[in-house]
């Protein structure tokens, strides 16, 4: 029988436990999927794995095919470098087909120890339950796990933060746990980190990262607040032109759940919420839940309407500016406002 380990446990697991012959990491958290496999391949360089061969498989069924034959091969020749080898096998395949699996089933029944193999399958939609192998999938944090991921890995970090702090810290992030690792190294690098950081020092420390000045935005247009979606596009042209596309990006998948909302029963919200491209975050649906009332079908559609135009802009289809075009929508969307 496999051995299947919780992937958030997994790098304690690894380092108290012998090296598997064979892992297969997958699932839906990239940050765990990596720190994982880091962890994989510390302890085989520390065991004697000293040559390190990896082989990319591309999602067509065709290709993949023969990259998993090249594994096979590579499995099955000698080293001429090295006593002891680390492979790694990296894929988008969702499957393990049968050839696959039993390309991996046929290692798995071998004796040698001197090759260590790394599976990396980030897509794969089920368990192999093949015997011999480590399986280390990431699920989709909950709501609770995600917290302690976080508060862990700021108490790992010596960052302290104000219950306000902590709270636009999670915000700022939407359950994206490789973002907020890299926010927690950026603020690592500030000399007074080890300091109790307000809710204001964390909008300065964090707020030039690209995505959050997107996240304002978005912020703003969730609540139909107009005029402060004028100022962070106004802002936003001016630090950084190249963010339209996500902006643009924003206004299409939030007025398609707004639609959502708006015609479907209450209680389909949580499918809604769940089916979106990417799920969306617990507390942002409490954000798109409150400010429901402020919108109609028809403001949603026009708003769409409006991504549609920006696009077209933007790849030179239609004339004009496209900030321009989305400031001048802002304004007009005020001043409605001003006259109900």
């Amino acid at each position: 029988m496999n051995t299947k380990v919780n992937a958030q446990n997994a790098v304690e697991y690894i380092s108290k436990n012998p090296l598997p012959k064979i892992s297969i990491i997958s699932g839906a958290e990239i940050l765990i999927n990596q720190e994982n496999a880091d962890a994989l391949r510390k302890k085989a360089l520390a065991e004697g794995y000293t040559e390190r061969r990896r082989i990319d498989a591309p999602d067509r069924a065709n290709t993949a095919a023969a990259s998993w034959r090249e594994l096979q091969l590579e499995y099955e020749s000698p080293s001429l470098f090295a006593d002891k080898r680390l492979i790694e096998f990296v894929g988008g395949q969702k499957t393990l087909d049968k050839h696959a699996t039993a390309i991996i089933e046929n290692i798995s029944k071998k004796n040698s120890n001197e090759i260590i193999l790394i599976i990396q399958l980030a897509n794969l939609e089920k368990e192999s339950k093949i015997a011999g192998v480590l399986e280390l999938h990431s699920n989709t944090l909950t709501q609770q796990e995600y917290e302690f991921q976080i508060q862990k890995r700021l108490k790992k970090a010596g960052i302290s933060l104000t219950s306000s702090a902590y709270e636009k810290f999670l915000d700022y992030h939407e359950g994206n746990l490789l973002a907020a690792q890299q926010s927690i190294n950026r603020l690592r690098q500030y000399p007074d980190h080890k300091d109790s950081l307000n809710e204001q020092e964390i909008k300065e420390r964090l707020s030039d990262f690209a995505r959050f000045g997107a996240q304002d935005f978005a912020n703003a247009l969730i609540a139909a607040d107009w005029i402060a979606c004028y100022r962070v596009a106004e802002k936003l042209e001016a630090s950084d032109k190249g963010i339209l596309e996500l902006i643009n990006w924003q206004i299409r998948t939030q007025m398609n759940t707004i639609l959502q909302l708006l015609s479907r029963p209450q209680n389909e919200r949580q499918n809604i919420f769940q089916s979106a491209v990417p799920p969306i975050y617990y507390r942002r649906q409490a954000v798109f839940i409150s400010n429901l009332a402020k919108w109609t079908p028809q403001l949603a559609i026009a708003t769409l309407h409006l991504s549609a135009k920006i696009d077209r802009i933007s790849k030179g289809a239609a004339a004009g500016n496209a900030w321009q075009t989305l400031r001048q929508y802002c304004l007009l969307r005020a001043e409605a406002n001003t006259h109900k």
